[in-house]
């Protein structure tokens, strides 16, 4: 409980928290991304995919499951958001939208993580193509203040209250 009230202190803090949570899981499959392509850069390049390459298991499967991943952390997000309801305290609404956020960062993570291992397993062009896709899904999700007022309904005392960061645990 000490962790939601640091968490809840200040929008500043509160924002800082989430873009840290939001960078590191970005990052995760971004650093794997740059390793394995520049370990294939140094032993002469990604190549095109081939008929004589062509696995439907990693190049049927693989992008389905990463647009199922996508697809899935953004219907799952709209639907929970849904369910909060608008005269909920403001806390209580941070408190939701830090989860949703995080369980949204999750499918994320897992859904860009799947061309990274097709990029490891066959050195294609293909999933660096398909990284690329879910990177750029993966950044439009970052949170902002914007994002926060917009999806959680904020009336104007809270988006009052949440934009001049005063102290969020008071009444």
């Amino acid at each position: 409980m000490s962790d939601n009230k640091r968490l809840l202190k200040s929008s500043y803090e509160y924002m800082n928290r989430l873009n840290l949570v939001f960078y590191f899981l970005i990052g995760i499959p971004l650093t794997l991304f740059c390793v394995i392509y520049l370990g294939f850069e140094k032993r002469g390049g990604l190549h095109n995919t081939t008929a004589g390459s062509y696995d439907p298991l990693l190049h049927l499967i693989l992008p389905l499951l990463m647009a199922f991943g996508l697809i899935a952390a953004y219907i799952s997000h709209r639907r929970q958001q849904k369910k909060v309801v608008p005269q909920a305290a403001l806390q209580h609404k941070m408190q939701v939208f830090y989860h949703l956020s995080v369980a949204r960062y999750g499918l994320l993570l897992a859904a860009s993580l799947l061309p990274v291992i097709g990029l490891y397993l066959t050195g294609e062009k293909l999933f660096a193509g398909l990284y690329a896709i879910a990177l750029v899904f993966f950044s439009i999700s970052r949170p902002t203040l914007r994002r926060f007022i917009k999806d959680l309904k904020l009336d104007k005392e809270q988006q009052e209250k949440f934009i001049h960061s005063q102290n969020l645990n008071e009444p």
